[in-house]
C-alpha cells in the first residue's frame, strides 16, 4: 500500500527534521547515510564545489529521510537543507519540487 506524500515548505520540514533529531542522531552514529548522488554544483554562488545527495537510513537499511549538501574543496558544508523524511507512522514529507531542486 502507498501512502500519499504531504508536500511542505523548507521550514516545516526543517523543524519536522531538528523534532526528530536527525543530524544528533546521524553524528552519534544511530542513523546511517550514504551518498546517493554527486555532482559538480552548478550555481556559480558555490563554484568549484560538490552537489551532493544524501540518503539517510536506519541500522537496518530502511530509507527515512534525504538531504542535499553543498561541500566546499576543504569539504566545508556551504549549504545543507532536508529534502523528505518519514515519520513513525510511515507517512512522508518532502519539499515541493522547485525547492527540492535546490
Amino acid at each position: 500500500m502507498r501512502r500519499d506524500i504531504r508536500i511542505t515548505n523548507l521550514e516545516d520540514l526543517a523543524a519536522i527534521w531538528a523534532d526528530n533529531a536527525v543530524d544528533e542522531k546521524l553524528a552519534a552514529g544511530l542513523l546511517n547515510s550514504i551518498t546517493a548522488a554527486d555532482a559538480r554544483a552548478t550555481n556559480p554562488v558555490y563554484a568549484g564545489a560538490r552537489s551532493r545527495i544524501i540518503k539517510v537510513l536506519t541500522p537496518k537499511g530502511r530509507h527515512i529521510g534525504t538531504y542535499h549538501e553543498i561541500v566546499a574543496v576543504d569539504s566545508s558544508i556551504l549549504h545543507r537543507h532536508p529534502k523528505d523524511y518519514t515519520l513513525r507512522d510511515c507517512t512522508r514529507v518532502r519539499l515541493s519540487g522547485e525547492l527540492a531542486a535546490e
